[in-house]
């Protein structure tokens, strides 16, 4: 059995600015920084064997702290990297929603049949997604690992891991250094955990950062 622990980056500066961030590349902001130490605290103790992560720096920032504290290799995978936005990312949400939100809202409402302009397709983007998942699986069969990620990549992991439909990924909230848990039992993948921000203090409904 194995565990694989997704972690979704801490806030960035472009989740202070609400900007749509995909491919690109914002520092974590301050608060991204202590909920990286928040979510690292749960994680201690448990047996992880290896982090790996987006080389973005949200994610990579996010992840160099989570592996200090773990004392464990950290490894860069470009293939954990957020699905490009096209035209739209840097984009503040509500200049998206004023310019192109029918667009916008048609590819949150079917993302696996639409695609943003210039944005990468879903079906590319799953395939090296779940590529790195049973990479990851392979080189630890009976170890547990952390991913440390994006929004969109943390659905489709969930997603795919569960069978469900991929337009149906923004059915799941996915919040900044939450923390969801996929177990893997022979040929009976569970999630155990999803979206858990406990650890973060965070109040029932107080989720102001899920925007990809």
């Amino acid at each position: 059995m194995s565990k694989v622990y997704i972690v979704r980056h801490g806030e960035s500066v472009w989740n202070l600015e609400h900007r749509l961030q995909g491919g690109r590349d914002p520092a974590l902001s301050k608060a991204g920084y202590s909920q990286a130490a928040r979510v690292a605290a749960v994680l201690e103790g448990l047996g992880v064997a290896a982090v790996y992560s987006s080389p973005l720096r949200r994610a990579a920032e996010t992840a160099r702290l989570i592996a200090g504290v773990l004392r464990v290799p950290l490894l860069l995978h470009a293939d954990l990297r957020e699905i490009s936005m096209g035209a739209w990312e840097g984009v503040p949400f509500h200049d998206l929603v004023a310019r192109d939100g029918e667009a916008y809202r048609a590819w949150i409402a079917a993302p696996a049949d639409r695609c943003p302009p210039g944005g990468e397709p879903m079906a590319a983007f799953a395939g090296r997604v779940m590529a790195v998942l049973e990479e990851v699986r392979e080189k630890h069969s009976r170890e547990d690992t952390v991913l440390v990620t994006h929004g969109v990549v943390a659905r489709v992991l969930v997603a795919r891991t569960l069978g469900l439909d991929l337009n149906h990924i923004y059915r799941m909230r996915v919040s900044n250094c939450s923390l969801s848990c996929l177990t893997f039992d022979g040929d009976f993948p569970r999630v155990g955990l999803l979206n858990q921000v406990g650890h973060l203090g965070t109040q029932i409904g107080e989720d102001p950062h899920t925007l990809v």
